[in-house]
């Protein structure tokens, strides 16, 4: 009967301070998340941190979860608390990495925290970065999804090397899928173009490359900031409207540039101290 009340006793004594470790986990998150610029809540959010970081590998997701909403000087405190506690956590082999993969996979959470998770998580298991990032190459995660572009670029060029220009060309245009970083960009279409292939990046990057565009108004010392010109008060590409040197219509231009650029003064006259209006349409199923 003693036996049976000591280990009862011992069973709500290890349940009490589990629930007070989540407690003072959750708390010290709180606290860190309230710190603002300028030094509000600095002392605070120190304090927070240095009990943050003594708990174990079971604070390491909640951290992790916490940064959706955490302010950018917020984050970097919480993220000195997660490498403190991954630290430990690797050299005694306790290192969640079951959660951590979760929790990479899981795109609904914050982008920076996905990265932390996964930069921790190949630092044990390094095969982790073949197993998850091939599937991130429309990842939310910019960064992750940058890594998974590369992966096709490196080996796109591998394959132009060895002479499969065939393949190649497959796993370029896979990389371009993907890619949003003007650098990666390049390094997919140069290629693409020099194997003959047409690419339309204006239509990649989402740029409007056909407008309507009418002036000039005047704008004389700057006027025409504080004037409200017809083009603000109506648009209608059929009227003709009173300019800076009498009546002007909407005219037509468009660009072939790749990014979508388009030179004012080229296109309709090099004006002096005044203002253009530029129109264009466009659809979002959003």
């Amino acid at each position: 009967m003693m036996r049976s009340r000591f280990l009862l006793c011992l069973m709500f004594l290890f349940s009490s301070l589990t629930s007070l470790q989540a407690y003072d986990v959750e708390q010290d998150i709180a606290q860190i998340k309230q710190v603002q610029k300028e030094g509000q809540g600095n002392l605070a959010a120190s304090q927070a941190v240095k009990q943050l970081s003594q708990a174990d590998a079971s604070a390491l997701i909640p951290i992790l979860s916490s940064f959706e909403g955490a302010n950018p000087l917020a984050v970097n405190w919480l993220r000195g608390a997660f490498e403190t506690i991954a630290a430990k956590a690797i050299a005694q082999n306790k290192l969640p990495v079951d959660q951590l993969e979760k929790f990479i996979l899981d795109k609904t959470q914050n982008p920076r925290a996905r990265r932390l998770a996964y930069e921790t998580l190949i630092k044990v298991d390094p095969k982790a970065e073949d197993r998850l990032i091939p599937g991130m190459i429309n990842d939310p995660s910019v960064t992750l999804r940058r890594d998974a572009v590369q992966r096709l670029i490196d080996e796109a060029k591998s394959l132009e090397k060895a002479g499969n220009k065939e393949q190649a060309q497959k796993i370029y245009q896979q990389a371009l899928t993907g890619a949003t970083d003007d650098d990666q960009v390049k390094a997919i279409v140069k290629p693409l173009r020099t194997l003959g292939q047409k690419i339309d990046l204006q239509k990649h990057f989402g740029f409007l490359s056909d407008w309507m565009i009418v002036g000039p108004f005047d704008n004389t010392d700057k006027k025409g900031y504080d004037t409200v010109y017809a083009p603000e008060e109506k648009i209608d590409f059929s009227s003709a409207l009173e300019g800076k040197e009498g009546k002007v219509e909407w005219k037509s231009v468009s660009t072939e540039d790749d990014y979508g650029i388009f030179d004012i003064a080229k296109s309709i006259s090099a004006y002096k101290g005044a203002v253009m209006y530029c129109a264009a349409d466009f659809y979002s199923p959003e």
